[in-house]
């Protein structure tokens, strides 16, 4: 399409292959001039056709680049979601092994009772 858009023009540039895919095409003010109207129906269309080039090479450009940054939000979201389950994790773990250790702590150790003590209990 852009060769014919050239064509059409009368130039036999060959830059304006159907590599436009991966480069975009000269914006239309190189291929025509900004302020100069149509002066036939050929130049007309050729414009046209220019216009509807660089349009589709932006919009393929904009489309790669938005599955691109998607791509890049899934994974960065997948990590976080990794990340924050880690977190979870280490603080759960935390809070049970401080709760272990004042527990332990906090209960007092058996106490050896003596024989004799034991009849002191027996007697009242």
């Amino acid at each position: 399409p852009a060769a014919s858009a050239a064509v059409a023009e009368g130039s036999t540039d060959s830059t304006t292959s159907d590599s436009a895919s991966l480069v975009a095409p000269p914006s239309v003010a190189a291929v025509l001039p900004p302020f100069s109207s149509p002066s036939n129906r050929v130049e007309l269309i050729a414009r046209t056709i220019a216009h509807l080039e660089r349009l589709h090479a932006l919009n393929m450009h904009h489309k790669s680049r938005v599955a691109t940054l998607s791509k890049e939000l899934q994974e960065a979201k997948k990590a976080g979601e990794e990340t924050a389950q880690k977190v979870k994790e280490l603080e759960w773990k935390e809070k049970h092994l401080m709760l272990q250790s004042t527990a332990a702590a906090s209960v007092p150790p058996k106490q050896q009772v003596s024989s004799q003590s034991r009849s002191h209990l027996f007697l009242f």
